[in-house]
């Protein structure tokens, strides 16, 4: 009776014993997976803010081609919020022949703009010396910048963004009559500017 009471309480002492290893290797092993999924959450949310910065940097990124008076013409890498004065400076300045009387040098420049620099002698500028009032200016909408194009008659802010954004978009105007391809530009304002634009 003794020996019988005896192995039962052995049994029970292995019995808890095994079911007390089994719940401490279930709970650790529970603990490293949890430290796993951590750490991996982790690596995720660091390449994703390594991944957010360069797509901020690729963003603020503009590309401009710049030709004419100056020294190593060609297209350069730009930030948005750079100026013409920048971009003359990435080609290396003016040459000498550079008409820079005639260049808005603190004008903000947009992506894919043709930015072209005129020389002294060649008799022609964005915009002809005004006479009579402005009456008799002569304006060309393939290169006169936002200031120019607003001493246009019921040309405004608005509209000279619109001009330039539309030829920044189609490679400038093949005609004056392209113009009226512009939001906002209907036969009637074309008929109060036509004899004051140009195209080069």
């Amino acid at each position: 009776m003794r020996l019988n009471r005896t192995s039962f309480i052995v049994a029970g002492i292995v019995f808890f014993a095994v079911v007390g290893f089994w719940y401490a290797s279930y709970i650790l092993d529970n603990d490293k997976k949890g430290a796993v999924n951590i750490t991996e959450s982790n690596k995720g949310y660091n390449i994703t803010e390594v991944l957010t910065e360069e797509t901020s940097e690729e963003e603020t990124e503009i590309k401009v081609y710049i030709t004419g008076e100056v020294k190593n013409p060609g297209v350069y890498s730009a930030k948005i919020g750079n100026r013409v004065e920048d971009v003359v400076n990435m080609a290396s300045g003016f040459t000498e022949e550079a008409d820079k009387e005639s260049v808005n040098m603190a004008r903000h420049i947009k992506d894919a703009e043709h930015i072209i620099i005129k020389n002294i002698n060649d008799g022609s500028s964005n915009v002809s010396d005004k006479e009579n009032d402005g009456e008799n200016i002569m304006i060309d909408i393939n290169t006169a910048d936002a200031d120019e194009l607003e001493k246009l008659n019921g040309i405004g802010d608005s509209l000279s963004e619109d001009i330039i954004n539309y030829r920044n978009a189609n490679g400038g105007f093949k005609k004056i009559e392209d113009i009226k391809n512009v939001s906002g530009i209907g036969e009637s304002k074309f008929e109060k500017i036509k004899n004051n634009i140009k195209v080069s």
